[in-house]
């Protein structure tokens, strides 16, 4: 759940408030790799090798808040912000979780430069 609260506070300025949490937090993956066995110039054989998981973390009720600065104009945003809490992992948008099963808790900046076309 990622609810965000943008405050405009002039013409190219606004504070923007993000906070993340997991009700329930669960990941899969799947791999697989085919090697070539070659003797000499021919090729004698080949090995398949696949593998799949799937793991559900104990993140529940983790959260996070971010309290950021954003100045924006017409093709160029900056965001400069900190955030305390459990460590989210960008993108993937999981918790990661210690030898316990519990989130890992701190605070971290929050850098985000990005150009508009």
């Amino acid at each position: 759940i990622l609810p965000s609260i943008l405050w405009k506070r002039g013409d190219g300025f606004a504070w923007l408030f993000d906070f993340q949490f997991s009700a329930y937090q669960r990941a899969e993956g799947r791999a697989d790799s085919t090697f070539s066995i070659n003797q000499g110039d021919r090729v004698t054989g080949s090995a398949t090798i696949q593998g799949e998981t799937q793991a559900d973390f104990e993140a529940k009720g983790a959260r996070n808040l971010t309290v950021s600065a954003l100045w924006y104009w017409t093709n160029f945003h900056l965001k400069l912000g900190l955030t305390m809490g459990h460590f989210m992992i960008p993108y993937a948008n999981i918790f990661p979780v210690d030898e316990g099963g519990h989130p890992t808790t701190q605070g971290y900046p929050r850098i985000d430069l990005y150009w508009r076309f």
